[in-house]
């Protein structure tokens, strides 16, 4: 058994895993998480543990959850802007408004999800992330389309 790092691509069009898989195996498709998983991601990743989202946000923390399309790095991406507000229902109401353009599909906000991954990176993991770099323009165009 070979020990070293691997590096994981993931990617919402299957022709960037497949230009992108050394392996002989077809890449691994996921589903998009279902209503009830959506919130669970987004309140564990909002609240502390042992801890639980009010009456009064759990609607709102829903509907955040929902204009996600089912993406988990797009809620962990609303969840982060979510921690860091007043846990009241105008501060959500504002993110709600704008979750599209949080998880929008341009070019720009591909790149800051990018970089909110990035910047989360242990230090050691970095360099593996930067050689992501040799699939920038499938990346781009991608996500793009």
């Amino acid at each position: 058994m070979k020990i070293g790092s691997r590096i994981l691509i993931t990617c919402r069009n299957k022709d960037v895993s497949i230009h992108a898989n050394t392996s002989l195996r077809d890449p691994y498709q996921l589903r998009f998480l279902t209503d009830e998983e959506r919130w669970e991601l987004l309140e564990k990743r909002v609240f502390p543990k042992g801890t639980h989202c009010s009456t009064d946000l759990e609607n709102l923390g829903k509907q955040i959850a929902r204009k996600c399309y089912g993406l988990p790095l797009a809620i962990v991406v609303i969840a982060g802007i979510l921690k860091k507000m007043a846990k009241m229902p105008s501060s959500w109401e504002k993110v709600e408004q704008k979750v599209t353009t949080y998880v929008a599909m341009e070019p720009k906000q591909c790149m800051e999800v990018l970089t909110l991954s990035y910047t989360h990176l242990p230090s050691h993991l970095k360099a593996c992330f930067q050689h992501i770099g040799v699939f920038q323009k499938i990346l781009i165009y991608k996500c793009r389309n």
